[in-house]
């Protein structure tokens, strides 16, 4: 291999077993974004898995265009700094394409990371500075007891308001 040929993933270049991920959508979008997301995570070293959820009868929409739902802090710290900027800018790209607003006058939403374990969310809103996306890889979310966190971007750093109403004071 020389420097001209990428090299495998950050996960699998280690020895690390890949991570498993679910990234659930409604089905509005499309393909190539789909696919966007998809080449981003397996050049973390994720797997990923798609399901389109269904509509529901009470025409209750999803308040989020995309949920993925993997181990978080081991995904925000193995994936190497191009891997994981990778997996950013296709974030970036799916959120910054405008889509009409539905029934609900959601038309900006949000793509969550959640893991499966803790269910803890993180909530990725259209543009975020790459501050935010930096802060995140080295978080740590075992400080965090409810969620979803949200960058905050006048303190410039990522919080969770029900956390810090629990406790009295902001989460560091």
């Amino acid at each position: 291999m020389n420097d001209q040929t990428p090299g495998p993933p950050a996960a699998a270049a280690a020895g690390a077993s890949p991570v498993g991920a679910e990234v659930l959508h409604d089905g509005r979008v499309g393909a190539d974004e789909e696919e966007l997301i998809l080449a981003a995570l397996a050049a973390c070293g994720v797997t990923a898995q798609v399901k389109i959820i269904p509509p529901r009868r009470d025409a209750q929409t999803l308040t989020w265009l995309m949920l993925i739902s993997l181990p978080l802090q081991g995904f925000l710290s193995m994936a190497g700094e191009d891997a994981y900027h990778r997996f950013t800018h296709a974030v970036g790209r799916l959120l910054g394409r405008r889509r009409p607003a539905d029934a609900s006058g959601t038309g900006d939403r949000p793509v969550l990371l959640q893991d499966p374990g803790t269910g803890l969310r993180i909530v990725l809103e259209p543009e975020l500075p790459r501050g935010a996306y930096e802060q995140l890889c080295s978080l740590d979310l075992s400080a965090y007891r409810f969620g979803p966190l949200h960058y905050d971007r006048a303190l410039r750093r990522w919080r969770s308001e029900l956390d810090e109403a629990g406790s009295g004071h902001p989460a560091s």
